[in-house]
């Protein structure tokens, strides 16, 4: 049965388009990766209480020969987001690509982009290096859980991603809904 998605034109018209949905099995390799990474951000900031606007994959130029992936995801900040939750969604997407490939990754800001920038939120929020150190290890530990709770939901979602490469906030909704049984 096909799905329909809605297509953001200029406002304000929507068109929906519909097109069917073959689910992908995930795999450890560079796309199904960044579909699960970017799958982890979208459904912790649900779970965390925040819209969600779209997540992507998408084909970046190849790098040293190997065919490469990049992707976003867009979700809705407040202007007072606790610095908890910021840290927790940025965490969720490297972590939950850990968690495809079977480790958790370490702890370390040079570790991959959105782990510098949860950094950078602790260390805004700490007057110690130290403070922010045990703060950002704390919040590591919370989102490698919350991760791991909602481990299918966000192979769900990253399925889904793969089949088409963009999915909607109301996708985002409706995956976790269902997992949740409601």
């Amino acid at each position: 049965m096909p799905s329909c998605e809605a297509i953001r034109l200029p406002a304000p018209r929507i068109r929906l388009v519909s097109r069917p949905v073959r689910r992908q099995s995930l795999g450890t390799n560079k796309r199904s990766r960044t579909a699960v990474h970017e799958s982890g951000h979208a459904v912790i900031a649900n779970v965390l209480g925040y819209g969600v606007d779209f997540a992507t994959i998408r084909p970046s130029p190849k790098s040293n020969g190997v065919p490469a992936c990049t992707g976003s995801c867009g979700w809705m900040r407040p202007a007072n987001v606790p610095v908890r939750d910021e840290v927790l969604i940025n965490l969720a997407g490297e972590l939950a690509a850990g968690k495809l490939v079977g480790h958790k990754p370490p702890c370390e800001r040079k570790y991959c982009e959105d782990f510098h920038t949860a950094w950078g939120l602790c260390c805004s929020e700490s007057d110690t290096v130290y403070r922010s150190v045990r703060q950002l290890e704390t919040y590591y530990d919370v989102a490698w859980d919350l991760v791991c709770k909602h481990w299918p939901v966000i192979v769900d979602l990253a399925e889904q991603l793969l089949a088409r490469e963009r999915i909607t906030g109301a996708d985002v909704v409706a995956t976790v809904r269902r997992h949740r049984g409601g």
